[in-house]
């Protein structure tokens, strides 16, 4: 890409196309993550081509921004299966994979997700060990180089800026998603308002929410808008997880009336749209039939 996201955001009063989730289509490909230690990381190692493909797709589809897959490639959560010495170089490889299939039609991010469980908030680690953990995969993704950050389904406050502080410090620019409880609150329960005016201490290019279903995204970023004035994020699920572990389908699961939601949240400043649990390529090409793209 010629400009870079900064620029984009700042020059133009368009909106920029984010991708689909990785582990949806990769089981949709025959790659199962739910069973793999590493989860989405696994792959990296199985089936980098399966990965490769699926950033293909979405680049295909329109999308005009990729995202690394690097959402469990934390030392922290290599550790589980063995691999915490192959941080970097996992990093580096899913960095690879993006740039490659963007052949420069899209910009590439990084993923940089909670350090636990993302549906968990009461087990986040201290912040000792969050700071340690963020700053390391930061440095990481700017190594391996990235266009920007994208901090997503940040589900604790504390955690969310902390990650948000070890990114500013690399001077790459940052994004932050995070997961809303309700309208108004994160899933740790804190506020959305209270969140984003913290966050905008560190002036990140935009701030938004994810991984939850269309219905909620509206109210999430209105509470969010409240506490920063810059460019906002939405990308949502195609239903929401129960506290059973079920997944409930809701409106989004139909790739139309999912588009006509991501029309309303451009309407109130959403300048980066993407899609996320559940959803895949046939989403981003109806999202990208939308004006300002």
């Amino acid at each position: 890409m010629q400009r870079s996201i900064s620029q984009f955001l700042a020059e133009t009063e368009d909106w920029i196309l984010l991708d689909g989730p990785m582990g949806t289509r990769l089981a949709e490909l025959g790659y199962s993550v739910d069973r793999q230690p590493g989860w989405s990381a696994q792959a990296l190692v199985d089936v980098p081509e399966l990965v490769e493909q699926v950033h293909r797709e979405y680049v295909a589809a329109g999308a005009t921004a990729v995202t690394a897959n690097t959402f469990r490639t934390h030392a922290v959560n290599l550790a589980a299966w063995g691999m915490q010495t192959k941080a970097k170089s996992l990093t580096s490889l899913a960095v690879q994979l993006a740039r490659q299939a963007a052949e420069g039609k899209a910009w590439v991010l990084g993923s940089q997700a909670p350090v636990g469980d993302c549906y968990s908030p009461n087990e986040t680690p201290s912040a000792g060990e969050l700071r340690a953990a963020h700053r390391e995969m930061a440095e990481n993704l700017n190594a391996a180089g990235v266009d920007a950050v994208l901090l997503e389904t940040h589900v604790s406050q504390q955690e969310a800026l902390i990650a948000l502080e070890a990114v500013t410090e690399t001077g790459l620019p940052a994004l932050l998603s995070v997961v809303a409880r309700d309208e108004t609150h994160l899933l740790d329960g804190s506020s959305l308002q209270d969140l984003a005016e913290q966050a905008a201490e560190y002036r990140p290019l935009a701030i938004g929410a994810n991984c939850i279903p269309v219905e909620r995204m509206g109210g999430a970023l209105n509470a969010l808008q409240s506490g920063f004035a810059g460019p906002l994020i939405a990308y949502a699920n195609t239903g929401e997880m129960l506290p059973d572990g079920s997944w409930r389908p809701t409106a989004g699961s139909d790739p139309e009336v999912h588009s006509e939601f991501a029309q309303r949240w451009i309407s109130q400043g959403v300048r980066i749209l993407g899609t996320c649990c559940g959803c895949g390529p046939r989403w981003i090409e109806k999202i990208s039939c939308l004006p300002g793209h």
